[in-house]
């Protein structure tokens, strides 16, 4: 996707690995993609090793930031439960933000949440991603 220099997938359980994998077979093999995870959890790296996205998806405790001029976008396919934490952490990162529904787990965090992507100007949405 044009435009795009730097994509973050929050997340490494099988939601996240399909994303990964999906992401893989849409974008050129030079696209910029880091799944944020455990590096040290054997089976998480078991799939990286024996899956067609390695090579193209760097694992990491912590993503790279993104700043201006490059554009990142982040998709958060974490446990909803962390889906506050993971959005403010990908926001401040400066990324733009797709994350699986629910957002959060409360309109009032919901709100906060979306108040921090406008101040940063960086955009932030919820979806139902069923498959691509």
């Amino acid at each position: 996707m044009p435009g795009i220099d730097r994509w973050l997938i929050v997340g490494a359980r099988r939601w996240a690995r399909v994303v990964a994998s999906e992401l893989c077979s849409l974008l050129p093999t030079t696209s910029a993609m880091q799944m944020q995870g455990d590096p040290s959890d054997p089976e998480l790296m078991e799939w990286w090793r024996t899956s067609p996205v390695n090579g193209r998806i760097e694992i990491v405790l912590e993503p790279a930031r993104c700043q201006a001029p490059m554009t990142g976008v982040a998709i958060i396919v974490n446990a909803a439960c962390r889906h506050r934490a993971a959005i403010e952490s990908a926001l401040t990162a400066g990324y733009h933000v797709v994350s699986e529904k629910p957002l959060t787990l409360s309109r009032r965090e919901s709100q906060q949440v979306l108040d921090c992507a406008d101040e940063l100007g960086l955009k932030l949405f919820s979806t139902n991603t069923y498959l691509f």
